[in-house]
């Protein structure tokens, strides 16, 4: 199906085992929201776009949920948003944002995957847009994670953004973010930057975080001591 010009394209509310796939989403506010909760559902093989306010994908208390192969392109505020979803995947997606915080996690996310991204970051081209954006500053990270035992593994990050646009001016940005939980495992992950970027950095609140591979030693910041790290070579 084909959805343009709608302020929310699709919302579902307590779903199991839907399937949502081969769709054209595109110019609407918010394209994907999957709300209340859900179970061994699927997101596979759509193109998107939602609004800089919107979401692209949004989905709460899931579990099982596999979004994979989709094709989701700027202005989204995030091109995949979980909030308090357990054991689901988010596999072989093209993401392209103008924004940080392209996957973005709210609340405690458990025993999830995120494997096998491309995530291309960058600047708004058209004048007219130029002046907004989702409110998130670069620190944020690309990828934001909040909850337990999540894996990011093998994602290529392109970050391409002039020092200049960097916010807040001055700033050193993220590609991956680990806010809070325990037993996090981010490994085999490459990161493309113009300019510097801590690629991998463990707030204060994590705890028992592996990193392999992920970032050389200059690239990564940890605020806690709790945590194992193996450098790039």
């Amino acid at each position: 199906m084909g959805f343009v010009y709608l302020e929310h394209a699709l919302t579902v509310r307590d779903a199991d085992a839907l399937s949502i796939s081969g769709n054209f989403i595109a110019e609407c506010g918010s394209c994907i929201e999957l709300v209340g909760s859900g179970q061994a559902s699927k997101v596979t093989d759509n193109l998107i776009g939602a609004g800089y306010v919107g979401f692209s994908i949004f989905a709460e208390q899931h579990e099982g949920l596999l979004v994979t192969g989709n094709n989701i392109f700027p202005r989204g505020k995030s091109s995949v948003h979980f909030k308090n979803v357990n054991r689901s995947s988010i596999t072989a997606n093209r993401l392209h944002a103008f924004y940080p915080g392209m996957i973005d996690f709210e609340g405690v996310n458990k025993e999830n995957l995120i494997s096998g991204n491309h995530l291309r970051r960058d600047v708004e081209p058209w004048a007219p847009m130029q002046p907004y954006n989702n409110g998130k500053d670069d620190p944020y990270g690309l990828i934001h994670l909040r909850g337990d035992n999540n894996m990011v593994t093998a994602n290529l990050f392109a970050f391409h953004v002039p020092a200049g646009s960097v916010r807040p001016s001055g700033a050193t940005p993220v590609i991956i973010r680990v806010e809070s939980g325990d037993g996090n495992h981010i490994s085999n992950n490459r990161a493309v930057s113009n300019i510097a970027a801590t690629r991998v950095l463990l707030s204060s609140t994590t705890t028992g975080t592996k990193v392999l591979d992920s970032a050389t030693a200059s690239e990564f910041q940890a605020d806690t001591q709790n945590h194992t790290f193996r450098a790039t070579p």
